[in-house]
């Protein structure tokens, strides 16, 4: 039987030609077969099979193999739809075939190892382990390599010959890189000869002279990092993000990036990530810039020129749970420059948070517990953006003592006694803290001027449960401090000063504050006695059986409490001073004396021991809910509809206050109106009546206008999500029960649903969502009164499943005047993605385009338009 006849009619390649390589590859010449030695055999077995039929030619030494073809040979493994295998050569050829409309199937699939790829034929020598392929697509480490005509060596390499390497995985990718000529080095790099990219097609006018793209299954490579360019214009031309990654290990790495700007800016940043698996991970972050404005040797003028500093250094450590149990040590540090933000940081919603945030704060932590013991250290930052300020902790510890039952019983049998619920607890903290601006925050100045102090307690505290109500709870709490500082003040006049109203001069005084530093300890004994009743009375009103509301349940929780606090004042420390105050009054002179305490100015201030006061505390809650009729639930036939979720009101008594004993009334509530939407509103209602000035009088409101008081604050708030079918149906699949497992759908299917004009437009199957906020506040405490109502809105649509639109606003009543405003806009052009986001109005608005490869192997393949706030006259 030939080869001929006994090959497909519907093969790609004929049979005849299958063989007919190129001279420097393989060759069909059975002479060179015969000299080869006897000990040249196949070490291990090959076998074929396939699942139409196998045939054998005894004039050719072949073997023709159809439908699903497989031969296995040591780790290769080759599928295709038609297969013919020359004895004498020990070549394969592997070709796909046509189905009934013509498309190509079954192509050759090439495995060995972890390699693979796909080609429209491919003739391999399992003897010198080279092969000739055409149209190869070869799947390599995150990228894709289809050429033309390919041969393979035997130590895994490839030679091609018009080439395309690209991240699209598409048939026919929509870009890639053209190689003339190359070679792919397996688990190494792909290396080039002359290139050019080309999209959808069209070859760009980016030319490469050689190429050289990675192609290494390492999580990470060291390499070049190239850097972004494009125009500012107050900065000028630019080159950004360009510099070198280091991978160090498999533990930690180095990122090294620079920006440079035509009119002299600069900046350099350093990036660290590390990670220990099971033990803790965390990143390091430092930055410089150097800004420059105006223009070197003007001196006048808006031209004048300046030369700025921005710096940020970024820390982040957590460590795992798992690690230690009884100990972790964190970090999470961020300081920058007053002026990094904006000058750095400028697109996008998150540099306009960091923009408005007046204050940062930073933290380094340790933490160690023991079975009856904790102990807490950490170093903290914060500088505010208004004054301008930086406020260090070095350092902050705590330590304390778990509960300690000191007359309980080891074994305890039977109701527990009274003193037997006795509690001991200590705590103590050192701090030491100091604050200046950040030019001089290190100085001697500031260090001078740090605040630091040692504080414990140790409270003891019960609790007597009698009557089914009624709580009764005494305690003793006993605390002390160590400081490095006492005040001394005394009353010091000041120059004689120009007297506006006489032809006269006037003495004005100040107080003067002398510091003396010496070590001492302060102590203050509160005990404290507290009475507590809070019963639940429960309301149901019921109905008849032809009513359609079954019943309405009331839900009532009083509470009442006493707390007094006696004064002690035989334990009363002597921490206070005093000094005669000369106060300016016209022509004569008034005096008295002004108290002070020693420590006043230190961090927890002076003690002031037990001083008498009494407040009686009452408040009522409640809840009001009804079950109505309902056909849907078969197996009680009601259904529950809260009415209001909460309503609750309270008040306090002061019982030494010698006027204005009772206090204001407040009131909160929450009433679900339906599923998903909830009115929460809040009020404040004073009960004595304001003076003409708008200070307190001594005579109760409704005694004078009959009502319970005036309304001195009130606050009403809600919101609510609109989103489509479509929505609400991905949001389903998300859904769990309280077992943890997903909730089943119960809806009837779409053809079981009453069809209607709206379910004809698919239109309204669009996957969308819009949620609204709405807040009242009204304040009126004195005779000023302020109403501020804001609303804030947010939403997303999916005009299709690659375009995708969101944006986030809101407007301020007040002002009449919308907040800060954003869009969005992403297209995803398969292999590619396009964003658009800016803000189109107000102080930080701006815009950015951007047009990336999702590859983050051609993360640099990007164009880039922007324009940010700092440029907004030529916005």
């Amino acid at each position: 039987m030939s080869a001929q006849a006994s090959a497909p009619s519907d093969t790609i390649i004929n049979v005849a030609d299958s063989l007919a390589l190129d001279s420097d590859s393989l060759t069909s010449d059975t002479s060179i077969v015969k000299k080869k030695k006897q000990d040249d055999s196949f070490k291990s077995k090959i076998d074929f099979t396939a699942k139409d039929s196998v045939t054998y030619s005894r004039d050719f030494q072949k073997a023709y193999l159809y439908g699903d073809a497989k031969v296995n040979y040591e780790d290769i493994e080759l599928t295709s739809a038609y297969m013919e295998y020359d004895f004498a050569t020990n070549v394969v050829f592997a070709a796909g075939a046509k189905d009934s409309v013509g498309n190509d199937v079954g192509l050759p699939n090439f495995k060995k190892g972890t390699e693979t790829f796909k080609s429209k034929t491919l003739s391999y020598s399992f003897k010198s382990k080279k092969g000739v392929i055409s149209d190869i697509v070869a799947e390599q480490e995150g990228g894709f390599l289809h050429a033309e005509r390919t041969k393979k060596e035997s130590d895994g390499s490839i030679n091609i010959k018009q080439g395309i390497y690209t991240t699209c995985d598409a048939p026919h990718p929509h870009f890639g890189i053209v190689i003339t000529k190359g070679k792919v080095i397996q688990n190494d790099k792909i290396i080039s000869g002359p290139a050019y990219l080309e999209f959808e097609d069209v070859p760009l006018p980016l030319f490469l002279p050689f190429g050289f793209f990675p192609n290494s299954k390492k999580s990470s490579v060291s390499g070049i990092i190239m850097p972004t360019f494009g125009v500012d214009n107050n900065r000028g031309f630019y080159l950004q993000n360009g510099g070198y990654y280091f991978a160090l290990s498999n533990y930690y790495d180095l990122l090294i990036m620079g920006d440079t700007y035509s009119k002299g800016d600069w900046g350099l940043r350093a990036k660290s990530t590390y990670t220990k698996r099971y033990k803790y991970n965390g990143n390091f972050d430092v930055s410089r810039y150097v800004n420059k404005t105006g223009f070197q040797g003007v001196d006048t003028g808006a031209n004048i020129f300046r030369k700025s500093y921005d710096f940020k250094i970024a820390w982040t450590h957590s460590q795992a749970a798992t690690a230690n149990p009884s100990q972790r040590f964190s970090a999470s540090v961020n300081y920058t420059s007053f002026t990094y933000d904006l000058n750095q940081n400028a697109y996008g919603a998150d540099s306009y948070n960091n923009a408005i945030t007046s204050t940062k704060q930073s933290s380094i932590s340790y933490s160690k517990t023991w079975k009856d013991a904790n102990l807490s250290a950490n170093l903290n930052q914060s500088q505010n953006s208004t004054t301008k300020e930086v406020t260090f902790g070095l350092p902050n510890m705590t330590f304390s003592l778990n509960r300690i039952y000191p007359f309980r019983r080891k074994e305890s049998s039977g109701t527990l006694k009274w003193y037997e619920n006795i509690t001991i607890n200590y705590s103590s903290q050192l701090q030491n803290t100091f604050q200046g601006k950040e030019s001089d925050i290190f100085t001697a100045k500031t260090l001078r001027t740090a605040k630091n102090g040692y504080s414990h307690s140790l409270p003891f505290s019960t609790n007597i449960k009698f009557l089914k109500y009624f709580n009764l709870s005494p305690s003793l709490n006993y605390t002390g401090y160590i400081y490095t500082t006492q005040y001394r003040k005394s009353q010091a006049d000041s120059l004689h000063r120009p007297n506006p109203l006489k032809d006269s001069t006037v003495i004005v005084p100040y107080e003067k504050i002398d510091t003396i530093h010496k070590l001492s300890y302060a102590q203050g004994f509160s005990p404290s006695l507290s009475l507590s009743v809070n019963p639940t009375i429960y309301g149901m009103f019921q109905f008849g059986p032809k009513s359609v509301i079954n019943a309405i349940r009331h839900v009532i929780t009083p509470t009442i409490g006493i707390s007094l606090i006696p004064e002690i004042k035989a334990l009363k420390p002597n921490y206070f001073r005093s000094y005669r105050n000369a106060v300016p009054d016209t022509d004569k002179v008034k005096s008295k004396y002004t108290e002070y305490g020693i420590y006043d100015g230190n961090l927890w201030g002076t003690p002031r021991g037990s001083t008498r006061s009494g407040t009686i505390s009452f408040s009522l809650g409640n809840n009001l809910e009804m079950k109505v009729k309902s056909a849907k639930d078969t197996v009680t036939g009601l259904k529950k509809i809260v009415l209001i979720q909460s309503l609750n009101f309270g008040s306090n008594y002061d019982i030494y206050r010698p006027t204005n004993k009772l206090g204001a009334i407040s009131m909160s509530g929450n009433t679900p109106i339906i599923k998903g939407l909830n009115i929460t509103y809040n009020g404040s209602i004073d009960p004595y009546v304001r003076n003409s000035s708008g200070g307190d009088s001594t005579l109760y409101y409704w005694k004078k206008y009959k009502r319970v008081g005036r309304l001195t604050s009130a606050g009403l708030s809600f919101g609510y999500t609109f989103q489509s079918a479509a929505g609400k149906s991905d949001a389903d699949k998300n859904k769990t029960g309280a077992d943890g497992k997903p909730v089943t759908d119960t809806k009837k299917p779409d053809d079981q649903k009453p069809k209607g004009p709206v379910e004809d437009f698919k239109y309204f199957k669009i996957p969308w969502s819009f949620t609204f906020n709405y807040s009242l506040m009204y304040s009126k405490p004195g005779i000023q009164k302020s109403v501020i109502q804001n609303l804030s809105f947010s939403g997303n649509i999916n005009l299709t499943s690659k375009w995708a639109m969101n944006f986030n606003s809101g407007y301020d009543f007040k002002v009449k005047d919308f907040i800060y405003t954003s869009f969005s806009i992403t297209r995803n052009l398969h292999c590619f993605q396009m964003s658009i986001n800016f803000v189109p109005f107000g102080k930080y608005k701006y815009y950015n385009l951007r047009i990336f490869a999702l590859s983050p192997f051609l993360n640099d393949l990007k164009y880039e338009q922007r324009k940010d706030y700092r440029e907004y006259s030529t916005f």
